[in-house]
């Protein structure tokens, strides 16, 4: 009887072990990573970037490296931005907007933008708030390519109405306002 007893038992520890080895880790620490999804820009959405950022989740009040890269709806030229800006559920920008001159740093024209760099992230963030990643054209008012991303509590992932109604970007504070980090002459991107 106890042979069988040693045999059951050993069988359950194996059977234990190769099931918790065969499970994503992901799914055994609970950790799920920001997404960034199409922004819901109508008529029709302009390209959506490929966004991560290290560390994720944010830190407040610290620099995070954001990595963008995606097509443009059209080349990016002189006056051309990245914006990247962040606002609390109730869609009020949260801090100062990171502003970069992409024609500054990089060849214009330019219909693919991949480039990485330090953003600050404002040190008064809540618990649920978006971060929206968006190309503009030198007026602004044109989006070339955008993404976004709704953090913390149970909305899940997805844009609101902050960025444009119908034809053109709506919200100017959250397009002009320029970055605590600075302008793209006193910051690094690649």
């Amino acid at each position: 009887m106890s042979r069988n007893l040693l045999v059951l038992v050993i069988v359950l520890l194996v059977a234990i072990v190769t099931t918790t080895n065969s499970l994503p880790l992901n799914k055994l620490d609970k950790r799920t990573y920001t997404e960034y999804l199409q922004c819901p820009l109508k008529p029709y959405p302009p390209p959506t970037l490929y966004v991560t950022t290290y560390p994720d989740p944010l830190y407040p009040g610290e620099d995070a490296t954001f990595y963008v890269s995606g097509y443009l709806s059209s080349p990016a030229t002189a006056g051309s931005e990245l914006i990247i800006g962040f606002l609390d559920k109730y869609e009020n920008v949260i801090g100062d907007s990171f502003t970069l001159d992409i024609c500054y740093n990089y060849n214009c024209p330019l219909s693919y933008f991949d480039g990485h760099g330090p953003v600050y992230v404002p040190y008064d963030l809540p618990s649920e708030y978006y971060v929206v990643v968006i190309i503009v054209d030198y007026t602004g008012n044109y989006v070339l390519a955008c993404a976004v991303a709704y953090v913390g509590g149970s909305g899940g992932s997805g844009g609101t109405s902050y960025i444009v109604d119908g034809d053109g970007v709506t919200n100017k504070t959250f397009i002009t306002t320029p970055g605590l980090n600075g302008s793209a002459s006193t910051t690094v991107w690649h």
